[in-house]
Formats: C-alpha cells, sequence, structure tokens
C-alpha cells in the first residue's frame, strides 16, 4: 500500500529521499529515458518547492511523473510508490483539481 504525505514537512522528506534514489537506479539500471525523465521532474519540483513554496498551477501541468511511474516503473516497486505518493500529495494539497 502506499503511503499518504500527511504534512508538508513529510512531502519535503520524501522529496530529498526521492532524488538519490532515482539517481541511484539511473546508475545501476542506466539512463532509462523514464528513469531519466522523472528525475528531472523531481529536481524541478524541488526548485519549485523550495523555501516552503508550492507548484503553481502552471507548472503543475508539466508533472506527468506520476503516470510514468505507474505505467514504466512496475520493476522498481519502492521508487514507483515513492514517486506516485509525491505526485498525489502534489495534485491533491498543492494543487488541487481545477475543472478547466
Amino acid at each position: 500500500m502506499r503511503p499518504v504525505i500527511q504534512s508538508r514537512k513529510e512531502f519535503d522528506d520524501y522529496l530529498l529521499e526521492a532524488i538519490p534514489k532515482i539517481n541511484k537506479l539511473i546508475a545501476d539500471a542506466g539512463a532509462d529515458p523514464v528513469l531519466v525523465s522523472v528525475l528531472r521532474q523531481l529536481e524541478a519540483i524541488q526548485q519549485w518547492t523550495a523555501n516552503g513554496q508550492d507548484v503553481t498551477p502552471e507548472q503543475n501541468k508539466r508533472i506527468i511523473m506520476g503516470l510514468q511511474a505507474l505505467r514504466e516503473m512496475a520493476s522498481f516497486p519502492d521508487e514507483q510508490d515513492l514517486v506516485v505518493t509525491i505526485d498525489n500529495y502534489i495534485k491533491t494539497v498543492m494543487v488541487p483539481y481545477q475543472p478547466y
């Protein structure tokens, strides 16, 4: 069962955990395009959320890592769960659903 992030501190901690884990995965498994894309998105999110900032709706539209993780990272369940958990927090807490 995927964890649910309960606070901004947990989000920050998960993000700090995710970047080195994905870096290690890339080092171990090779520069798979999906893993590299997920890493770039995590790094962008880290920049966007520095100093307590939230992801903006425009930035949120650029994040596809949750879908990528669900579709392409099944071989890496721990990392998949981490990425999806971060993505879920962004989409449900930082940038709640906004109809077009």
